[in-house]
């Protein structure tokens, strides 16, 4: 089934009345307190409702056309990616590391029996270091000459196989299986899958190997990523193109392992539900935040300095706006 909407946001966002489409406009200024106080005057907001921009805030002019660090938020995009590829290779998911490549098996033996599936859902088994969502290894292994090196001389924990445990590595393996069974950089890839929507401009770190990085590294507009919480509540189309598929979505957005505190987690997305609102959300250190509710078509983008000390929450952001449905 192909989405239909009034209008695809292709250049830029027409505007909407909050209570027009059936939300309180007071809002705004709860919410413009919240992140004078928790994000220190430092955030940018876009909130959009059946696809039209209800609000937005930007804490000064040139933030408009800045591409935003989105840190963790990138995991969730290379998941689109995942199901931007699906379409025409579903086997992908299924495949293990070394039936990728050799690159995997010369590194560790033991990482070329990986699943992409585990990669996707944080159940690989890698030896990583983590407290909650601080991914304690990360820093020594961007300082690192190979990052595939580093990822393999931690080795294996089996005892964690099918265990949730957050990892940039295994976003980063899974980033750099996507790259070898498509031949394509991420860059390449991220291409395809942007041009129907119209997002141009963007940029993506890479490793000493030159492979995109997985788990963090990718810089996008704030309206550009307001974009892909619209093609992710489109149920993967855009304009009767199918971008995405929908089956692969239905997986990505169904529980696969449970994650930490309230949030499930699925093929690199967070889940989690306030009140009867069932919520998806791609989230990045600092308060970088794309939170999605389909069954209401609203998207939520948020982008902060995200050094900021703080560490603050952007959820009430979300929940606020689901508070004053009117």
């Amino acid at each position: 089934m192909i989405f239909t909407r009034d209008y695809w946001p292709d250049n830029s966002f027409e505007e909407l009345i909050p209570e027009f489409s059936g939300i309180d406009s007071n809002f705004i200024n709860t919410v413009e307190k919240l992140i004078y106080e928790e994000f220190s005057n430092d955030g940018n907001l876009i909130v959009l409702k059946d696809g039209y921009k209800i609000y937005e805030y930007y804490n000064d002019n040139s933030s408009f056309e800045k591409l935003f660090d989105l840190k963790s938020v990138t995991k969730s995009i290379l998941s689109l990616l995942v199901g931007n590829y699906y379409i025409t290779n579903p086997e992908f998911i299924n495949k293990k590391l070394s039936e990728i490549s050799p690159i995997f098996t010369d590194i560790n033996l033991a990482i070329g029996d990986i699943k992409i599936e585990n990669l996707l859902t944080m159940t690989s088994g890698l030896n990583w270091k983590n407290s909650g969502l601080v991914d304690l290894y990360v820093y020594e292994m961007i300082e690192s000459d190979n990052w595939l090196d580093f990822i393999a001389s931690k080795g294996m924990d089996t005892k964690q196989i099918d265990k949730f445990q957050y990892s940039s590595a295994a976003s980063h393996l899974l980033g750099i299986a996507l790259s070898l069974d498509s031949r394509k950089d991420l860059e390449d890839l991220a291409l395809r899958m942007f041009s129907p929507l119209n997002i141009t401009d963007y940029k993506w770190e890479r490793d000493p190997q030159k492979f995109n990085t997985g788990g963090f590294g990718l810089y996008l507009k704030l309206e550009d990523l307001a974009k892909l919480g619209v093609l992710v509540n489109s149920g993967g189309t855009w304009n009767n193109e199918i971008i995405i598929s929908r089956d692969y979505l239905a997986k990505a957005f169904t529980r696969q392992s449970k994650g930490i505190v309230r949030y499930n987690y699925g093929y690199h997305f967070w889940l989690s539900k306030y009140n009867d609102s069932e919520i998806i959300s791609a989230r990045g250190k600092g308060g970088q935040l794309l939170s999605t509710i389909p069954k209401e078509d609203i998207v939520i983008a948020f982008c902060s300095n995200p050094d900021n000390l703080k560490k603050p929450n952007p959820d009430k952001i979300t929940h606020l706006i689901l508070d004053n449905k009117l």
